[in-house]
């Protein structure tokens, strides 16, 4: 698992250890099976097919949700004059 917190993350022993637990527990048709990745804006999408027990055990390494002005200055950066606003107002605050 991935986390932008750094001192949630795993170290390289900790993963190799979780990715070795998890394989043991798989069945080989698991293994086996074809995968197909599909872009989605959903962060919780992955998690809704654990189980609840594999979502309680490791809830501590979960991504946090982007707080809402993350997602605000993301959708006003896309406007055409996103970036020029954006950069006025930081040279006012001198940010």
């Amino acid at each position: 698992m991935t986390t932008q917190i750094i001192p949630n993350r795993f170290t390289a022993s900790e993963s190799a250890r979780f990715i070795d637990a998890i394989i043991a527990q798989l069945p080989a048709a698991s293994l086996d099976a074809h995968v197909e990745l599909k872009r989605s804006h959903d962060r919780d999408i992955h998690w809704s097919f654990t189980s609840a027990e594999f979502r309680t055990h490791w809830a501590s390494y979960k991504t946090p949700t982007r707080p809402w002005r993350a997602w605000v200055l993301n959708k006003l950066v896309m406007l055409p004059m996103g970036w020029p606003v954006i950069r006025s107002i930081r040279q006012m605050l001198r940010i």
